[in-house]
């Protein structure tokens, strides 16, 4: 991970000799702008998440005169306040510090909005630490029936392949641990179909917030029994860069159900921690562990006319926060974006320090340029490989990649849940990423007294080395593919 943060620097250090900021339409929503405050410059009561620009009112002068310029519509919170005690424990724990978060916030202006120029004036401003547009992140797209049906029904060879073979076989990572209740895999995506039955019994709830209309934990999300739906796009907004929306989605309001209405985060759940040893389906790699459904992802129509899985920049730091502010011990991520942001950067960060193990794909598109998420110093890039362990041929590769799992191609997808309580294939490093993550579940059960940063190093130390299957990609793959044995 030492070379991605250099990486990393040098990208930061490139951005400062622009002055003109100049972007493609389809890369940020419009009309929004996430900054980053400098201490006390903006104060709302902690109980307040967003208020218009009427009685918006800064501690400087200049800020103010910039929301007038730039006809400031509202001011959003992107974070809840305050950090909550198990986030605050377990970073006592592993020693580290949570990043203040209190002072990033989403200003939302007309849809219109030269937002470059917004961008530079901000930007120069003394108040201002950071301000960046709100990025438009994509997907990187036992017993059970097809599980012990292997080799005759290869649905799931990708769990052979990285060392989950039958339980007895002296040859099973399962051998050592099937995972534990108490340990909760953070699906981030679409939503995840939280009663499919292959997945039902492995659902993460929240005993303390039963569903009856009362914030029963007072953590300020009421009846979040089964994770949170962090979605609320502006639709005219989208519906004006030329998206097209599916009736059936929901795309506008933070709700207690994160129901999906796409299937990639299905999909990606099943893979993380399907029911395992219930006679049907599928197995996930986590097997006993808990998959907790944290929406921030939905189903829209591009341009183009392709139906997609899209999410926004705000949505995405709100859900990491979420997920490690609940007790995630992994959060899993197969989207990404080319654009870094410092916004989600300091909601990794937080999660880092919340000792959560953060997983990434690496991204789709057969290159070596740096993939988000995924590529930042403290997530766990996972490139994708095939059932031979060569490199998949989309898979993005690089210095920045820190480990590989099988993700699939077209001879030989990875078999799960979809929607309506069904099963289909698919391939990317969307799926390489849940493998690790269900197999970082079982190493936290295995260890459980191990950091995250623990958990890294022995996923990776253990790896099995690919570069001779891969000899144009050496050095570019992490430390080999996944072994869960």
């Amino acid at each position: 991970m030492v070379t991605k943060s250099i990486k990393l620097l040098s990208v930061s250090a490139c951005v400062l000799f622009f002055s003109t900021i100049v972007f493609a339409q389809a890369e940020f929503v419009p009309g929004e702008v996430l900054i980053r405050f400098k201490p006390a410059v903006i104060s709302l009561p902690e109980e307040v998440r967003e208020i218009p620009a009427e009685k918006t009112k800064s501690a400087a002068q200049s800020i103010d005169k910039l929301n007038k310029k730039f006809k400031l519509k509202k001011l959003e919170r992107v974070f809840k306040r305050p950090e909550s005690k198990v986030a605050s424990v377990r970073a006592r724990e592993s020693k580290k510090t949570l990043p203040d978060l209190s002072q990033i916030y989403k200003l939302v202006f007309p849809s219109d909005t030269d937002i470059g120029s917004a961008l530079n004036e901000y930007r120069q401003d003394p108040n201002v630490e950071y301000a960046e547009p709100n990025y438009i992140y994509s997907i990187d797209a036992p017993d059970d029936t097809y599980y012990a049906n292997y080799p005759a029904s290869p649905n799931q060879w990708g769990l052979y392949k990285i060392g989950l073979a039958p339980t007895g076989s002296s040859t099973s990572g399962w051998d050592y641990t099937t995972g534990e209740a108490n340990i909760a895999v953070a699906v981030v995506d679409t939503g995840v179909e939280w009663d499919h039955p292959d997945l039902s019994a492995n659902i993460y709830t929240n005993s303390a917030d039963p569903i009856n209309g009362a914030d029963n934990d007072s953590n300020g999300y009421i009846d979040d029994y089964r994770g949170w739906d962090f979605t609320d796009i502006d639709t005219a907004s989208w519906q004006g860069m030329g998206y097209t929306l599916d009736p059936a989605e929901d795309y506008t309001t933070r709700d207690n159900d994160p129901m999906d209405k796409h299937s990639h985060g299905t999909h990606v759940a099943g893979i993380a921690s399907a029911s395992t040893n219930n006679g049907t389906g599928i197995a996930g790699s986590g097997w006993r562990s808990k998959v907790m459904a944290v929406r921030a992802g939905f189903r829209i129509q591009t341009p183009s006319g392709v139906w997609t899985g899209s999410f926004e920049n705000d949505d995405i730091a709100a859900a990491i926060q979420y997920a490690a502010d609940r007790g995630a011990k992994i959060i899993n991520m197969s989207f990404g974006s080319t654009s870094a942001s410092s916004t989600i950067q300091n909601a990794i960060n937080y999660a880092d320090a919340a000792d959560c193990v953060l997983v990434a794909s690496a991204g789709n598109s057969d290159v070596e340029t740096l993939n988000y998420p995924a590529a930042y110093t403290n997530v766990l890039a996972v490139a994708a490989t095939d059932k031979d362990d060569a490199k998949a041929s989309y898979s993005n590769y690089g210095t920045w990649v820190d480990i590989s799992a099988p993700g699939g191609d077209s001879s030989a997808q990875i078999y799960s849940t979809v929607l309506n309580y069904s099963y289909d294939w698919k391939s990317g490093t969307s799926m390489a990423a849940p493998l690790v993550a269900g197999v970082a579940a079982l190493t936290r059960a295995k260890f459980p007294t191990f950091t995250n940063d623990q958990i890294y190093t022995q996923i990776e130390s253990t790896a099995d080395n690919i570069d001779g299957f891969n000899p144009s990609y050496s050095g570019k793959l992490g430390s080999g593919r996944i072994n869960a044995f």
